[in-house]
């Protein structure tokens, strides 16, 4: 697992300050604010996305990432990397 996050950690680093043939950016990022973390948005130069993290269920969450993909311009979501269980436990004890 920590190769992998080193992996995406050298492509972004190595990406933010690269651009494309037409001289545009070849990498936008986006962070998102959701409840107890953020959710992060990759754009590469085709279009082509990535979200890791959903945030938690619910219209605020939901709202604030379909806002961010609408002005990034991406209609579809291509990869989905999920971290951990971002919804919340409740538990009783009787």
């Amino acid at each position: 697992m920590r190769s992998v996050i080193a992996a995406l950690a050298l492509l972004t680093v190595s990406c933010i300050g690269t651009t494309d043939e037409s001289g545009g950016p070849a990498l936008d990022i986006y962070y998102i604010d959701t409840e107890g973390g953020q959710s992060t948005l990759f754009v590469g130069p085709t279009g082509e996305s990535l979200l890791v993290d959903t945030g938690n269920a619910g219209e605020r969450d939901l709202s604030r990432i379909a806002e961010t993909l609408r002005s990034a311009g991406v209609s579809r979501i291509d990869h989905m990397w999920t971290t951990r269980f971002h919804g919340a436990v409740h538990c009783q004890h009787r």
